[in-house]
């Protein structure tokens, strides 16, 4: 369904797109080879900014990435660019790892399990696999000479924010070190299942569907969490659902590939049996690590009104001052220029990055 799939790229970042993908999910697991350990192919730009190509282990998998470096001398803080819901390549976010580094700010950039040189597969991968991958990244980074351990920090867009949310549960570096800084961009602050539902509300209302058929979009969830369905009676429901989908001509505007099952035996891999996440007990354990949430005031696929409420209610139970809410207006489901501005200003703002 429309929950993070289709992410806009507005303005000089339009490259970057990389776009909707899966959360990440719980601790455990998998972080080794210290980057000392690891080759590294470096590449140093006309201005400075320095690539390395980079090799961690989680889960026993071989996963590659880049570090971009910014040009002074270090060691620099560090931000893990986690995408959205789907199987990407790190070259996506490369562009926007070279702005902040630009900045002085460190990012990585990896290629999701199973995508590029990381091993794997990514598409059966469940959200606590993806989760490990992006804590083994950190750990990695952690360790390298020109990176401060103690300013490690996660930008996660769209879905990419239950990652990063995710990750704030437990330590990142690989002396134990936590979260620095939280970093969320048209991301949701509530549960997977609640932004897919309101998404696929929203979507059924912009469509125009009637009633009937936008309770079959409800439906539809329904199946996908229902874990006392075996799976040929979960394939059967999913059909009768696609079927008035597909002949009213809204199947394809609503739903993502993932969203419904080939065959019987395929049920365990479509998007809501793999990922289930609630942010709200992060969220609430987030005492004072800074954290900035950017919102599109138009955003149809991340209700700005929803997750803002959720996000402030949680902030305040961890009695978190430390934390910036910000609304766009005039924007959608979509990143501009101001999403890296504000971004770079919150975290000079608390000495997280040198001005």
């Amino acid at each position: 369904m429309h929950s993070v799939r289709a992410l806009m790229v507005v303005g000089a970042f339009a490259a970057f797109a990389g776009a909707w993908a899966s959360a990440l999910g719980a601790c455990a697991g998998g972080a080794s080879a210290r980057a000392a350990d690891q080759p590294a192919l470096r590449v140093v730009e006309p201005g400075g900014i320095e690539f390395v190509d980079i090799e961690f282990v989680s889960d026993g998998l071989r996963h590659s990435g880049t570090l971009v470096l910014p040009a002074a001398e270090g060691p620099h803080p560090c931000v893990l660019l986690a995408p959205g819901r789907g199987c990407y390549t790190r070259e996506g976010r490369l562009p926007l790892a070279e702005v902040f580094a630009e900045a002085g700010l460190a990012a990585i950039a990896m290629d999701m399990r199973g995508m590029g040189e990381s091993e794997g597969e990514c598409g059966t991968a469940v959200f606590e696999d993806l989760v490990r991958d992006a804590r083994a990244a950190l750990a990695w980074a952690s360790t390298h000479p020109a990176v401060d351990p103690k300013r490690l920090g996660v930008r996660g867009s769209s879905a990419g924010a239950w990652t990063a949310q995710a990750l704030a549960e437990g330590p990142v570096g690989a002396a134990g070190e936590r979260l620095a800084f939280v970093v969320t961009w048209i991301g949701p602050a509530t549960s997977i299942e609640q932004q897919q539902r309101e998404s696929g509300a929203q979507y059924a209302e912009d469509l125009g569907l009637e009633p009937e058929s936008a309770a079959l979009v409800q439906r539809h969830i329904d199946i996908a969490i229902d874990g006392s369905l075996t799976d040929s009676e979960a394939f059967e429901a999913f059909q009768a659902v696609r079927a008035v989908a597909k002949s009213e001509g809204w199947f394809g505007s609503m739903f993502a590939a993932d969203d419904f099952p080939d065959t019987a035996a395929d049920v365990g891999s479509i998007f809501l049996r793999r990922f289930r996440f609630d942010p709200k007990a992060s969220l609430e354990s987030l005492n004072d690590t800074p954290y900035l949430a950017v919102f599109g005031e138009d955003d149809s696929i991340v209700p700005v009104g929803s997750n803002t409420a959720k996000l402030r209610r949680a902030l305040a139970v961890a009695g978190n001052e430390n934390a910036s809410i910000v609304v766009l207006p005039g924007v959608g489901h979509e990143v501009t220029d101001a999403f890296v501005e504000i971004t770079i200003g919150f975290l000079r703002e608390r000495g997280l990055m040198a001005e």
